[in-house]
Parts: C-alpha cells; sequence; structure tokens
C-alpha cells in the first residue's frame, strides 16, 4: 500500500505539471540530435501529445490490467498514426517515448518528490519499475504498429 502511496504523489505531480513537463519534453526533443524529424513536428502536436500522455499516467499505473489500458489509450489517441504519417522513423518515435518516460524523473529529481531514506528508496524503486511497464508496454505498442503498416506497405513476393 505504501509503494502505491508514493506512486500517487508520483504521478499527481505529473498531473499537475502536465503542461510544464510537456514543454520541457519537447525542448528535449527538438534540440536532441536523435530525434530530429520528431522534433520538426508541430509544437502544439508534440506538447498536446505528452500532455496527454502524462495527465493519464495515473489510471494506467493504478490498473490490474495495465497492458489494456495503456492498448485502450493508444487506440483512442492517434499519436501512433500520426507518427507514421510524419514519416518519423521508427527509432526516433521511440527515443522520444524514452525521454518521455526520463522527464519524469528529471522533474521529479528538481521537484525534490525523491527522498533518502530506507522506505522511501524502496517505495521508489517499486514505483519507478511499474512505471517502465507502462512505458515498455507503449513501446511495444508503438513497434508493433509500425511494423503492421510496414507489411501493409511491402508488396508480397511470390516464391
Amino acid at each position: 500500500m505504501e509503494d502505491v502511496v508514493f506512486a500517487c504523489k508520483l504521478l499527481d505531480m505529473a498531473y499537475r505539471n502536465y503542461e510544464t513537463m510537456a514543454k520541457q519534453w519537447h525542448k528535449t526533443v527538438c534540440t536532441n540530435p536523435k530525434t530530429k524529424k520528431l522534433g520538426a513536428l508541430p509544437s502544439e502536436f508534440l506538447i498536446h501529445w505528452a500532455s496527454s500522455i502524462y495527465r493519464h499516467l495515473k489510471p494506467m499505473y493504478l490498473s490490474n490490467q495495465t497492458y489494456d489500458e495503456v492498448l485502450g489509450y493508444l487506440m483512442q489517441s492517434s499519436y501512433i498514426d500520426d507518427l507514421i504519417t510524419y514519416d518519423v522513423p521508427l527509432p526516433e518515435a521511440v527515443y522520444g517515448v524514452i525521454l518521455l518516460r526520463r522527464e519524469i524523473w528529471l522533474y521529479a529529481q528538481s521537484q525534490a518528490v525523491f527522498f533518502d531514506n530506507p522506505i522511501d528508496i524502496h517505495q521508489q524503486t517499486e514505483s519507478i519499475n511499474r512505471t517502465l511497464l507502462l512505458f515498455d508496454y507503449f513501446i511495444y505498442l508503438l513497434v508493433m504498429k509500425y511494423s503492421t503498416v510496414l507489411q501493409m506497405a511491402v508488396p508480397k513476393h511470390n516464391a
């Protein structure tokens, strides 16, 4: 139960500060040489998408069916389809998600959300592991969608 309490503090922080975090992520994506094409997309699109993710982290985190929750969120969002439409290479799309995840921890550190006593460290570790799982699912679904689109685009050869 204590692990959930700490996680809720972290997720509430993301919810309360979603716009600030999204703008910082956008700045990072725009200046990172590994995300040139992603960073060239319209600012409004990127900030809106990152804000949406940060606002929806808590229900995904607390769900007993995390994979289904992430899948449901992505199905109602057009983010992956938009990345494909904008021809963002898969490695950049994945790295953008990694940077999105990283922004949570950078912002939490800057806000002193983490503490140094043993109980807090344990709670932080559990919270980090569960949050990583969310983003692992996100990346997996992103790769699957790209793969599906690629398979449809490549003509089949008769052997």
